[in-house]
């Protein structure tokens, strides 16, 4: 199955509260996003989701106007992984480059890694830790607002990294990478089954992500995280719904 996804961001200038948001279409199309061997199934957290082979399916998404690396950001996605074997990359986009750089969420074995990511930092502004289980979905959710990282898991903190001074985050040239590694894009294959991928040019509050977390639809469109305010790219926009 092809996938195809355009940005809005290509056309409009988003505001300066916002960034512009994602959607898919059928052809023609701005932006081509995946290998072939991506599948879009009916077995995700809420309704169809987009499942991963651990081989080559991943998903790219050109961002030329640095649309999706904003200063500050939350990192947001459904995730159940087929097993716990060596790194799974959820999203990445980065660069190791002056005045480049970015971010990148990952699974390492049972554990969730988060680098905010610039081309010198010894350590990156890390976040760490969770608990990932095989063939069990959690919601896995990173911010970085500056000066610190976090992991929050399933509406919970789970980890704080080490703050540091204020620092913002730098673009990326690269394409917004789901399933694969940001940089190189030919490692850290996801095995298993992503769903309701979201990008905020914030850093969301506790309670902002305990709503989502405990949303219906999986995203809290009712409440006061909404996509005209703080949503940047999500999911169902993604796959046309």
């Amino acid at each position: 199955m092809r996938f195809h996804a355009s940005s809005l961001g290509s056309q409009e200038k988003p505001k300066s509260s916002s960034l512009s948001t994602l959607s898919a279409r059928s052809p023609p199309c701005f932006f081509l996003c995946l290998c072939p061997s991506i599948q879009v199934r009916n077995d995700g957290k809420f309704g169809s989701a987009v499942r991963f082979d651990g081989k080559t399916g991943h998903i790219e998404i050109p961002d030329p106007d640095h649309t999706l690396t904003p200063k500050h950001i939350t990192l947001m996605a459904w995730v159940k992984v087929d097993n716990v074997a060596g790194t799974k990359s959820i999203m990445e986009q980065y660069d190791w480059a002056v005045d480049l750089g970015t971010h990148a969420l990952r699974i390492n074995g049972t554990k969730v890694e988060f680098y905010a990511v610039w081309a010198t930092c010894a350590p990156c502004r890390e976040a760490k830790g969770g608990e990932i289980k095989p063939n069990q979905w959690t919601h896995v959710v990173v911010t970085y607002d500056g000066k610190a990282s976090r992991l929050y898991q399933d509406g919970e903190l789970a980890v704080e990294g080490a703050a540091g001074d204020d620092s913002d985050l730098l673009p990326s040239n690269k394409s917004l990478s789901i399933g694969v590694r940001g940089d190189t894009k030919d490692v850290h294959w996801m095995a298993g089954v992503i769903d309701k991928v979201a990008i905020f040019d914030t850093a969301l509050s506790l309670k902002e992500i305990q709503t989502i977390f405990n949303s219906p639809n999986g995203l809290g469109t009712s409440t006061s995280v909404s996509p005209q305010s703080k949503l940047a790219a999500t999911w169902g926009q993604l796959k046309g719904q």
